[in-house]
C-alpha cells in the first residue's frame, strides 16, 4: 500500500482520541467524531512521564520509546521499559522504571537492565516478560527476542528477523492479538530506498523467528518507520513514521490508519498526522477502559524526554475471575475462569484468549489460568483482556501433613 498525502473527501473514519495534533509536547484537538460504536471526546494534555537522567547517566540525553506491562510486583502495577542515550554514538541501552498510576514513573537504581539495545518492547506470556528489540542499529540491524522472569534479568533468545547483509531489519512492536488469538511483531524493512512494514504473527511467540513475513505497506519516496497498532471496537489502529519536508525542514511525523484487518487494507483515517515537529515514536497502551499514548518529544538542544496523553473511553469493559483460590498448597494446581463483560452486558469466555501474569514466577506459575504453586509465599495473578485487567492474591503453603 503507498502512503498517501491527501485523505479521501468525506471520509469520516477517526474517532476523536486519534483526530489529535501534538506539537511541541502540546497539542490541539478537534470536535469529537462518531467512530465504531462509540462517539469519543478529544484527547486530554500531554504531560512529561520520565525525565533524562542526570549528566554522566546511561539516558541523560534522551529517554525514548516506552513500553508498558502490568505486573503488579515489587509494590508497583506497571514496570516500564525505555531506550535510554548519552551521546554514545549509536548505542543505546534499555532502562527500567515503575508507576502505580502511569504519571508519577520511578526509575530503576540498577539500570540500564538490558545493554546496547534500541527499541525493545515488552509483552507478558504465561507470566514471562518477552523483549524485543534492535541490534546492530546504524548497521545491518536485526531484531532479538529475549525473556525475564522477574523483569530484571533479561536472557536474549533468538534472533525474530536475522540480519541480511545490505539491509535493515529494526524498530519492533509486539501485539497480542486478542481477536484471532496470535503475538504479531511489527517491525521497519529497509531494502535499498524501498521502505517496508512488515509482519510476522505465530500463536507460539517462540515461533515468530520461522513465521514468514507479510507486507502490511511499503514506499519508495519517504521514509516509514517506528510501527505499533492497538484493537479497539472491531477495528486495527496502526501508527508509523515518516519524515517529510515542512517549510523547508525534514521533520519527523507520525502516521494514523485503521483497518478491519491487522495486516492489510489499512486506510489513512481522517486527520492522518498524528504527531509532527519532530515529536516521534507514538506506542498506544489500553489499560482500565483508557487509552494511553506515550511519545517521545524532541527539545531544541536536541535531547528526547517521554510524554504521555490519555483519552477515558464512556464504555466500561470489565473482568470477572471467577472461582478463586486464596490458598494453595506447594504442588497443587488450579484452572481459574476469566471472563469479559461488555458494558452492555454481555459476556465472553477469555481463560484460553487472555494475558496472565505473575508476580513471582518461583512462588506460582500460570499459563492461560492454569495456576500452579511452586514454594511457600504470595503472589499476584493478574488477568488482562481488552483494556481492562483484574488481580487475585495467591497464597501458598506447605501442605498439610498426613496423619
Amino acid at each position: 500500500m503507498k502512503l498517501r498525502d491527501n485523505i479521501k473527501n468525506g471520509r469520516q473514519i477517526l474517532v476523536a482520541f486519534l483526530a489529535v495534533v501534538l506539537i511541541s509536547g502540546f497539542y490541539t484537538a478537534t470536535d469529537a467524531f462518531s467512530g465504531s460504536d462509540e462517539e469519543y471526546d478529544s484527547l486530554n494534555p500531554a504531560k512529561v512521564i520520565i525525565k533524562k537522567g542526570p549528566a554522566g547517566s546511561f539516558d541523560h540525553l534522551a529517554t525514548h520509546t516506552l513500553s508498558i506491562v502490568e505486573l503488579n510486583k515489587n509494590g508497583y502495577r506497571f514496570w516500564g521499559y525505555y531506550t535510554g542515550w548519552n551521546g554514545n554514538g549509536m548505542q543505546t541501552n534499555m532502562g527500567l522504571a515503575y508507576s502505580n498510576d502511569l504519571v508519577n514513573w520511578v526509575k530503576d537504581d540498577s539500570s540500564p537492565v538490558v545493554r546496547d539495545l534500541r527499541w525493545g518492547t515488552v509483552i507478558m506470556v504465561d507470566g514471562v516478560i518477552n523483549m524485543f528489540g534492535t541490534r546492530n542499529y546504524g548497521g545491518y540491524s536485526y531484531i532479538v527476542r529475549l525473556t525475564s522472569e522477574d523483569g530484571k534479568n533479561f536472557t536474549e533468545q533468538e534472533m525474530a528477523v536475522a540480519p541480511v547483509n545490505g539491509e535493515k531489519n529494526q524498530n519492533p512492536f509486539i501485539f497480542y492479538d486478542e481477536e484471532n488469538q496470535v503475538y504479531r511483531l511489527y517491525y521497519f524493512h529497509l531494502i535499498g530506498k524501498n521502505n517496508r512494514i512488515e509482519e510476522k504473527h505465530s500463536a507460539d511467540i517462540t515461533q515468530l523467528a520461522v513465521a514468514p513475513e507479510n507486507l502490511v505497506m511499503s514506499d519508495r519516496t519517504s521514509i516509514l518507520a517506528a510501527p505499533s497498532i492497538f484493537y479497539r471496537d472491531g477495528k486495527y489502529w496502526f501508527f508509523t513514521e515518516t519524515c517529510r519536508k515542512v517549510n523547508d525542514v525534514f521533520k519527523w511525523q507520525t502516521l494514523a490508519f485503521v483497518s478491519d484487518n491487522p495486516i492489510m487494507d489499512f486506510e489513512p483515517t481522517e486527520i492522518d498526522k498524528v504527531l509532527i515537529d519532530n515529536d516521534a515514536c507514538f506506542m498506544p497502551y489500553l489499560f482500565d477502559n483508557q487509552f494511553n499514548g506515550v511519545f517521545s518529544h524532541k527539545y531544541p538542544d536536541g535531547t528526547w524526554e517521554l510524554f504521555r496523553t490519555t483519552y477515558d473511553f464512556n464504555r466500561k469493559n470489565q473482568i470477572y475471575l471467577g472461582e478463586p483460590s486464596t490458598s494453595l498448597s506447594i504442588n497443587e494446581t488450579k484452572q481459574l475462569a476469566a471472563s469479559f463483560i461488555l458494558s452492555g452486558g454481555n459476556v465472553q469466555n477469555i481463560s484460553a484468549a487472555a494475558s496472565w501474569a505473575t508476580s513471582d514466577n518461583s512462588i506460582v506459575t500460570i499459563q492461560k489460568g492454569l495456576i500452579t504453586a511452586k514454594k511457600e509465599g504470595t503472589a499476584i495473578i493478574t488477568v488482562s483482556f481488552g483494556g481492562v485487567s483484574t488481580t487475585e492474591e495467591i497464597y501458598v503453603v506447605k501442605p498439610k501433613s498426613i496423619e
